[in-house]
């Protein structure tokens, strides 16, 4: 979750700056059910609270367009293999 939470918060301060919106401070907040020892999650899940001057419909955009490039998230949603090369 703190992967999913991290890129988002990153991805999200490269778009504002990409669409000009001001940002003073972000928070989010991931959480997710795991319902047993190397089960893959479930119920995939997050919030995000903006600080903005920027107008509210300006922010409500910006999250929703991070959300749509976030790479962590694309990745998750994808089903992606993680395959282990060791030795």
């Amino acid at each position: 979750m703190l992967a999913l939470a991290t890129c988002y918060c990153n991805d999200l301060y490269r778009e504002a700056e990409r669409l000009h919106i001001p940002v003073e401070g972000v928070v989010v907040e991931a959480t997710a059910d795991f319902p047993g020892i190397g089960l893959a999650a479930t119920n995939i899940r997050y919030a995000v609270m903006v600080s903005s001057p920027a107008k509210a419909e300006d922010v409500a955009e910006l999250v929703r367009q991070t959300d749509a490039v976030a790479e962590v998230h694309n990745t998750i949603r994808a089903g992606a293999a993680v395959v282990l090369n060791n030795g």
